[in-house]
């Protein structure tokens, strides 16, 4: 069984079992925290200089922060995934956004662009009110001049979905890619399997009362050298969650 071959080719687990359960544990609410603080620490003295904008628009900037903090939970539980599995001979590959004009439209970014965009007219409202009666050039260009002091809102987002190429050297995935070919990982006793094939196994095919193998997921390997999804789903912004929290369950399994 694949499971099987992966352990007996590879027996000394113990650190990438630990970097799992660090991946999973409270390390990873610890970062959120982090996140969340570094995405609000520098808004959040703002707000007093809002209030000619109205509740509406402070409450579009609210939901816009409230989806990107959840994109941070969602993120982190994809890394968690890929430990999870690592742990077990599986290499999961994610969608590939280490180009420009990837991982500019991806779901999570537009949280990012609403937020930057709302926080500009939310600005000039607050400068102009009555959309007239102050100094249209130099309300305007302190609305513009906000948007740059939360760019890093938009970097922040970009290091989120940016799973494989964020890094400054290749990633497992990644090196695989490039180079078209993951026979080498089968060797070992890995398994390549696209994190969209993933959730639609575990969240939409799978029989909730079926016993759990590991194999389960070996058996969703594409064919080598293919690294697309071969479902046609697309992933959501709960499937890591999701994931992460089903296969926590099955970490100690070893079959």
């Amino acid at each position: 069984m694949a499971i099987g071959a992966f352990l007996e080719r590879n027996p000394r687990l113990g650190r990438v079992e630990k970097a799992r359960d660090d991946a999973i544990g409270w390390r990873l609410w610890v970062s959120v925290g982090v996140f969340c603080f570094l995405l609000l620490g520098p808004v959040m003295p703002l707000i007093p200089r809002f209030r000619g904008a109205g509740p509406a628009f402070l409450a579009i900037e609210a939901v816009a922060v409230t989806a990107i903090a959840w994109c941070s939970i969602e993120y982190r539980h994809r890394r968690a995934v890929w430990f999870q599995c690592l742990s077990k001979g599986i290499v999961v590959t994610y969608e590939k956004t280490h180009e420009i004009g990837r991982w500019i439209t991806q779901p999570a970014m537009f949280f990012a662009y609403a937020f930057l965009f709302v926080h500009a007219l939310v600005t000039y409202l607050g400068l102009d009110p009555t959309l007239g009666g102050g100094d249209l050039v130099a309300d305007v260009l302190t609305a513009i001049l906000s948007m740059l002091a939360v760019l890093f809102v938009v970097l922040m987002t970009k290091n989120l979905v940016d799973t494989e190429g964020a890094n400054a050297l290749l990633t497992v995935p990644m090196f695989v890619y490039l180079f078209q070919d993951d026979a080498v990982l089968a060797e070992r006793g890995f398994s390549t399997v696209n994190f969209a094939d993933l959730a639609q196994y575990v969240i939409v095919d799978r029989a909730s009362n079926r016993k759990f193998s590991w194999n389960e997921i070996h058996e969703l390997q594409a064919p080598v050298g293919h690294f697309t999804p071969v479902s046609n789903r697309r992933a959501t912004l709960l499937d890591g969650f999701r994931i992460a929290r089903f296969l926590r369950k099955y970490n100690d399994v070893m079959s």
